[in-house]
């Protein structure tokens, strides 16, 4: 087996979801199949209380650079140097990038895992985010990188197409599609023991439309609150809405305001995993009309629970959900508030999705996942 130094900032970070998410479980997958000795997790930094990292440390050798958040990052896509080995003072033989976050020289062969490249190609969906640094990651694993994994065709191609035209490279050589998986704890059993969670953050026992995310625009959560506002009178349900406050926070409470909308729509927030899945267990339908992802792991993780899905038609979202989604397009308000009211009023039509969306996640797996990985790291 290769030595393989694993880097991800995201590894030692408070922020729980995406690439977070990513880098947490993909190690979890490749310990189980008995990769761990072989594994040196590496971050630039850590906004983790003193006991959790030192946690962290002790079970994963898990090592801090010595230059920091923003000297390493500085350093990297500025100067390119110095090289993570002389940083990390350890021997490995391959270098994994868990994300385009910014360039990490190295000597070593060397492999990046690409989510998306939004803030180059969708910038009004991305906030407070620096894209020259990616812009630079990006170049540097064109030039460098042995391999590029993809977690999507969708971000292969946005990638593909990237580079030929704005750096005149032509990398298609360098991609592979290497999927996501579903974490087991997203799964159909004890739906009605965990009735009882789902029930503590609804406080009563309305049915529910769930929708799962970072309140930003490209989540497109005023659209799911407008459509809801259509057909409000013609169901009982509440909309429940879990994920963070991001930069379209203030602008979706101004809209239930207006929309009159305060009783009937729920903001829990984030919430951890032991909530979040009786939540899609027990919802009525999980609506999800991004406008714009690089794979969409929530789409999965309602799947595996046993909830009937509504996503994008646009992205990556068909990629991911194939057939057992219904398919709207996040611009049209009124596509959205059919196909919520269709999915809340057909018991038929539920029962169907939910088989489709048990069959489909179970084809993403975070071992499979982990097993392309290993073929990678052994190949170089």
């Amino acid at each position: 087996m290769v030595n393989v130094a694993y880097f991800s900032n995201q590894f030692s970070s408070t922020n729980g979801h995406g690439i977070a998410r990513y880098s947490w479980a993909l190690y979890r997958a490749l310990e189980n199949i008995g990769y761990k000795k072989n594994l040196f997790p590496i971050s630039s930094w850590s906004d983790l209380p003193q006991n959790e990292l030192r946690k962290i440390q002790k079970e994963t050798n898990l090592k801090l650079l010595p230059t920091g958040r923003y000297g390493t990052m500085l350093c990297w896509s500025l100067l390119q140097r110095p090289y993570i080995e002389r940083l990390s003072k350890q021997d490995f033989d391959v270098v994994h990038a868990a994300s385009l976050g910014h360039p990490v020289p190295t000597k070593k062969r060397l492999i990046y895992t690409a989510h998306d490249i939004g803030p180059l190609t969708h910038p009004e969906y991305f906030s407070h985010n620096r894209p020259w640094i990616m812009r630079n990651a990006l170049l540097h694993a064109a030039k460098k990188a042995q391999v590029i994994t993809c977690v999507s065709k969708y971000t292969a191609s946005e990638i593909e197409t990237y580079c030929k035209k704005e750096f005149k490279i032509d990398i298609t050589h360098k991609l592979q599609v290497v999927y996501e998986g579903v974490a087991e704890n997203f799964n159909t059993e004890n739906i009605e023991t965990n009735k009882n969670k789902a029930l503590e953050l609804r406080k009563n026992n309305t049915p529910y439309i769930l929708g799962v995310g970072k309140l930003s625009p490209r989540k497109n959560f005023i659209s799911v609150l407008r459509a809801f506002n259509t057909i409000k009178n013609k169901i009982e349900h509440q909309l429940v809405i879990v994920g963070g406050n991001g930069w379209d926070f203030q602008e979706i409470e101004k809209v239930i305001i207006e929309l009159d909308l305060k009783k009937r729509v729920k903001l829990l927030g984030y919430v951890t995993d032991e909530y979040l899945v009786p939540l899609y267990q027990n919802a009525s339908v999980f609506v999800y009309p991004s406008k714009f992802e690089g794979f969409g792991l929530t789409i999965l993780e309602a799947m595996a629970c046993g909830c009937p899905v509504i996503t994008s038609n646009t992205t990556s979202p068909p990629e991911v959900a194939g057939n057992a989604a219904v398919l709207i397009d996040p611009n049209s308000d009124e596509e959205l508030a059919e196909a919520m009211f269709s999915v809340c009023d057909d018991r038929v039509k539920v029962d169907e999705m939910v088989k489709m969306g048990l069959q489909r996640a179970v084809q993403f797996s975070w071992t499979d996942c982990a097993t392309s990985m290993i073929k990678i790291y052994e190949t170089l």
